[in-house]
């Protein structure tokens, strides 16, 4: 066995990367409520439709990242 593998092993996958991409799903997630609450206070209800499938399709892709970022954390 190399030495290269035996670090990896030891230390594990580093959660730094899935933790910064989970970080821009919600940041992407944030950026569309301002379009959402404008369109629901000028009582355009089709266009705060569409801001609203947008944000849930956000939150499930963070969902689904926050899902593996933990799944690949140690647990101790």
């Amino acid at each position: 066995m190399s030495p290269k593998n035996f670090v990896f092993e030891l230390f594990g996958r580093s959660p730094v990367r899935p933790l910064q991409a989970h970080m821009e799903k919600v940041r992407a997630c944030i950026a569309e409520l301002p379009p959402f609450i404008e369109a629901m206070a000028r009582d355009d209800w089709d266009t705060a439709r569409v801001q609203q499938r947008k944000i849930v399709k956000l939150e499930h892709e963070a969902d689904r990242l926050k899902k593996d970022l933990r799944l690949h954390c140690p647990r101790g």
